[in-house]
């Protein structure tokens, strides 16, 4: 796995790019912040996370199961 993509571009965030993320979500409507966190967290795809559905997520076990699409 390559941190860098064909082109030479990275394909992932820094720490301080994600915190910076973070910190604009939160000016965003609760269902961009949820988008949004769920990316950091989980680390999945943008597909994968908007095809997460409420059966997929055990707060309690504090798990989101995502779907490899």
């Amino acid at each position: 796995m390559s941190l860098y993509d064909q082109n030479g571009q990275r394909k992932y965030l820094t720490p301080a790019e994600r915190d910076m993320f973070l910190q604009a979500a939160d000016e965003a409507e609760r269902e961009v912040r949820t988008l949004c966190g769920t990316l950091v967290h989980t680390g999945c795809r943008i597909s994968e996370a908007l095809a997460l559905s409420a059966d997929r997520v055990d707060l309690k076990a504090g798990v989101v199961i995502c779907e490899i699409l």
